[in-house]
């Protein structure tokens, strides 16, 4: 395997598709929603709503929060939500304080961040870890939110 696409798997994104492991990973989790009466899921970093799709695929009903803080992110993910009763999307990040912050927006939009892309990255996959933007994001706290998200989800 490409040094890159073991990198890749380690951040997550396409990690295992379409293997066996993946599946047994998408069925534990279901037995684990029902098993723990999962009535709302928070996505943070949501990207374009890959997560959020997967579990309604696999026959979630329970709400859903997204939050993107990345405007041209958030809008294919405002899109992908469209029409979806429970799945609420969020156009900022979420941090210990409210205030707004510098957002890297990386070629690879998943792994864009508050933070710089380190030496290290750069040399192994310059083309995702490249910085092609700032943006100034919201930031708010999941705290301060959390009432109003929880408003009609069953306790």
């Amino acid at each position: 395997m490409k040094l890159n696409k073991w990198i890749a798997n380690a951040f997550g994104y396409d990690l295992l598709r379409g293997s066996r492991t993946h599946a047994l990973i998408e069925r534990h989790l279901q037995k684990l929603f029902k098993l723990h009466r999962v009535e709302c899921v928070i996505d943070v970093g949501a990207n374009t709503g890959q997560y959020a799709s997967k579990l309604l695929r696999n026959g979630y009903r329970g709400q859903i929060h997204s939050f993107e803080p990345i405007q041209e992110t958030f809008d294919r993910l405002e899109k992908t939500a469209a029409g979806v009763a429970n799945w609420f999307v969020y156009p900022f990040a979420l941090g210990d304080q409210e205030t707004q912050r510098t957002m890297n927006v990386l070629n690879h939009r998943t792994l864009s961040s508050f933070h710089v892309p380190s030496d290290f990255s750069r040399q192994v996959n310059s083309g995702a870890f490249a910085v092609e933007a700032e943006q100034q994001v919201e930031v708010r706290r999941l705290d301060e939110l959390l009432p109003g998200i929880l408003k009609g989800t069953p306790s």
